[in-house]
């Protein structure tokens, strides 16, 4: 399965468990930065160092603040 299609089934089963404004933080994030990165990928072909490129990327190339990278990582951790 594609990591877009599971963040799919994520958000749905999140999305009544927190507010609306974490919700759609969730939802924006991971649209803006997770998915063109890393959606199309497999989650079992995945690998730790890929997700540390993106972190790095967000950090380096995209400079963004270390609080936006690290909700990111916590968005990714969460599933």
């Amino acid at each position: 399965m594609p990591l877009t299609d599971y963040l799919d089934k994520w958000l749905l089963t999140v999305k009544h468990r927190v507010r609306e404004r974490t919700f759609d933080s969730y939802e924006w994030l991971l649209e803006k930065y997770v998915r063109p990165a890393l959606g199309q990928k497999r989650l079992c072909d995945l690998k730790a160092v890929e997700v540390q490129k993106l972190y790095n990327s967000l950090t380096e190339d995209k400079k963004l603040s270390a609080k936006t990278v690290r909700h990111v990582h916590q968005y990714c951790r969460r599933p």
